[in-house]
């Protein structure tokens, strides 16, 4: 089984900034709240 990852991560490694993601994909957030 082959996994891939794309992964945007700052130096410190952190993904958001104030506790939220720097980017707005609704569909996205949808598939993954279900």
């Amino acid at each position: 089984m082959i996994i891939s990852l794309v992964v945007a991560a700052s130096d410190n490694n952190v993904i958001g900034k104030n506790n939220k993601l720097l980017w707005n994909l609704p569909t996205d957030m949808k598939y993954f709240k279900n």
